[in-house]
């Protein structure tokens, strides 16, 4: 699927590539298919503590008002 990308950006990724050949970039696509599939990870884990969270405080809020019901 062919993407746009600015200039600037292929050749800040060539430059890395060339100064970096221990990364084992083949070409800029190699490069930012890796970066992609590094984003959409980081992005699932922030999103798995988001719901953690949710679920915790929706947890202690059926607590509180449970305790609530019963106490009054």
């Amino acid at each position: 699927m062919p993407v746009n990308l600015k200039k600037t950006l292929v050749e800040r990724v060539e430059r890395l590539m060339k100064r970096h050949p221990e990364y084992g970039y083949k070409d800029v696509s190699d490069f930012l298919e890796d970066a992609v599939a590094s984003s959409l990870r980081r992005i699932r884990r922030i999103l798995y503590i988001y719901l953690l969270v949710f679920v915790s405080i929706s947890l202690i809020l059926a607590y509180l008002i449970l305790a609530y019901l019963i106490l009054r």
